[in-house]
């Protein structure tokens, strides 16, 4: 809880954690609402509601008032889902709290900021781009590792 310059308590949503922590929340959307223990922290029925799409839900989201700074995305369940057709799952605080999941990538990112205003796109976006271009590396580096290795000829003759 924070409190104002009197020392009196200042209420609203959210939480207060590490940095450690909010991506161990993160984590649970890699392992469908399972801790890595195996130990289930989300329910199945929540967990499986809030990836699930509506029909409505894109449509919904679009026709939002407000600035959409997200096209093709939507909101379900207190997270964010920022692109058409992506594994990717936001979880956004105020003043650029942020945690990233690429399922697809099976990649958590978490961030940690201090904005002087509680949204910004022009601050947002580019950090979505560099959470991707990570996700993105991190899986052509699994792929070639997995690689089987090339056998060499054998010789002739």
């Amino acid at each position: 809880m924070g409190i104002d310059k009197f020392g009196t308590g200042v209420f609203g949503g959210g939480i207060n954690a590490t940095l450690r922590d909010i991506a161990r929340f993160g984590s649970l959307f890699l392992g469908d609402g399972l801790y890595l223990t195996g130990k289930r922290v989300l329910s199945g029925e929540w967990f499986g509601q809030t990836l699930a799409e509506a029909p409505d839900s894109r449509d919904a989201f679009a026709d939002s008032p407000g600035d959409n700074t997200m096209p093709g995305g939507m909101h379900r369940n207190q997270m964010w889902f920022p692109y058409a057709g992506s594994d990717v799952v936001l979880c956004l605080g105020i003043h650029g709290q942020l945690v990233h999941v690429n399922r697809l990538a099976g990649v958590v990112a978490a961030k940690l900021s201090n904005w002087p205003v509680p949204q910004d796109p022009a601050r947002l976006f580019p950090v979505l781009r560099a959470f991707e271009a990570i996700s993105a590396a991190l899986v052509v580096e699994a792929e070639t590792a997995s690689a089987p290795v090339p056998k060499e000829p054998a010789p002739a003759g």
